[in-house]
């Protein structure tokens, strides 16, 4: 009977051994192994969002707003409904707003999709100006907004429509090509 006994507490001992050696064998495989995200996995999430870029005297310069914004591991972000706003004391207001947008280069570009409009608020002896297309590029750090698909433009009552624009706001410049067609109207006296 003591053989027996000794038999089995021998059989349990080694199934102890051989359980922690493959325990220690697997966790050490484990160890080296690193989470590497799918092209479609996303780092993290955030709803109802805010973003705001400060200059250099500490006065905010642009915000971008968005109701979901989804941050992937190639830098690439995605946000639903962004409003990108611009605001300095010396220049006018201009907001950028789409159904969809996105960049993949850390903010220095943003793309818009999807009833895009870009409007720039009245400023001194200027009026309102709006912009209305399919898709739209904006450039933060230099002001500018590109669009190479049909635009609608309106600045006070005059209208016109092109195969494509650049507004650079820095500079107040407007360039607008392909098919342009212009209604403008009669300053009344």
């Amino acid at each position: 009977m003591r053989e027996r006994i000794s038999a089995v507490v021998a059989i349990v001992l080694l199934l102890l051994l051989i359980g922690a050696s493959y325990f220690y064998a697997t966790q050490a495989r484990l160890k080296d192994l690193k989470y590497i995200p799918g092209e479609n996995s996303p780092d993290y999430t955030a709803e109802n969002i805010t973003v705001t870029a400060f200059g250099p005297d500490g006065s905010p310069q642009r915000r971008l707003i968005g109701r979901r914004m989804v941050h992937y591991s190639d830098d690439r972000t995605d946000v639903a409904e962004p409003e990108l706003v611009a605001f300095e004391p010396s220049k006018p207001k201009v907001i950028a707003k789409a159904r969809r947008g996105w960049t993949s280069d850390g903010g220095q570009t943003i793309e818009f999709e999807g009833q895009v409009s870009l409007d720039r608020a009245a400023w001194k002896n200027s009026a309102a100006m709006s912009f209305r297309t399919a898709k739209l590029t904006a450039y933060p750090d230099t002001e500018r907004f590109v669009s190479s698909v049909p635009v609608a433009f309106a600045w006070g009552e005059d209208r016109t429509t092109a195969g494509s624009m650049v507004y650079d706001h820095a500079r107040g410049t407007i360039s607008l090509s392909g098919n342009v067609k212009t209604h403008i109207v009669r300053q009344k006296k």
